[in-house]
């Protein structure tokens, strides 16, 4: 129960949050999640006042669709436990408090989820690119979940919203499916981006990984070598602008742990591996 209610905690109360920076780890107050994408919806602006009457009007409608899904799924358990519709006055963060003080650890909690379809037609067995492009399709399908998991699953997506993750992308198609570019939909527009993208670490931007988003495929950094291979990268020297100086791969690949330094490289990322350049 503890676990339920420290994630709960979090979603409706100012928390301590660690914090990565340039001096070491450092902790913040954190306001409550669920009044941060609250606010998000809004972009700050419901509580100052903003423009007049109309800062009141949602801004981002993905915060709003995220809001609204976790508020409609915290009614649900909440009904199950009471036995009773909760009153439409009564906020998320009241009614996840009172749902985490009923529920048993070991008890299964259904909700409904969305789930987009996207890409490859079941029915006419077409993966055309006009299929790849078109506007995915939203459906609900029931899911189960343990309440801790269940008040996990929220913080991580209002964490992932509100702190999205990071990537930079390659320009070259994968290796595994050919894809060059993706479409992906934001706020309702398609916006096409590279396939291939490095994925990094969201608090202090080390490269976790190199991933295609069009078929899945992961490579970790011990296969960034062989990767730049395949995509014929090998020879080409990798220059990268840097806040305070401008450095370029000097081709080891040799790798000393604890050195590393944040870059583009398909190769070795650490620090001694840079000899800084003119300009």
């Amino acid at each position: 129960m503890t676990d339920l209610l420290d994630a709960v905690e979090r979603l409706t109360r100012e928390h301590k949050k660690i914090v990565h920076t340039v001096d070491g780890i450092v902790t913040h107050d954190s306001p409550a999640l669920l009044e941060q994408l609250h606010d998000a919806i809004f972009g700050g602006m419901e509580k100052t006042g903003g423009a007049g009457s109309k800062a009141k009007l949602p801004i981002s409608e993905a915060a709003a669709d995220l809001y609204q899904m976790i508020d409609d799924q915290i009614a649900e358990v909440w009904a199950a436990v009471m036995g009773r519709i909760p009153s439409p006055l009564a906020g998320p963060e009241r009614l996840v408090s009172e749902w985490a003080a009923l529920v048993r650890d070991d008890q299964i909690v259904t909700v409904h989820v969305r789930e987009e379809i996207q890409g490859y037609d079941e029915m006419t067995r077409d993966w055309s690119e006009e299929q790849k492009r078109a506007k995915p399709r939203t459906i609900k399908v029931r899911s189960e979940y343990t309440p801790v998991k269940l008040a996990q699953r929220w913080i991580d997506q209002i964490e992932d919203f509100l702190n999205p993750e990071r990537t930079a992308g390659i320009k070259a198609p994968c290796i595994q499916c050919g894809e060059r570019k993706i479409t992906q939909w934001r706020e309702g527009q398609s916006i096409q981006s590279d396939a291939l993208v490095f994925r990094r670490d969201k608090e202090d931007g080390r490269t976790l990984d190199a991933r295609c988003l069009a078929c899945g495929r992961v490579w970790a950094p011990s296969q960034f070598g062989w990767l730049a291979e395949q995509l014929g990268l090998e020879q080409k020297p990798i220059v990268l602008a840097k806040p305070s100086r401008h450095v370029e791969w000097s081709g080891s690949e040799e790798c000393f742990e604890g050195r590393h330094d944040e870059c583009d490289s398909l190769r070795c990322r650490c620090e001694h591996h840079f000899k800084e350049i003119p300009g």
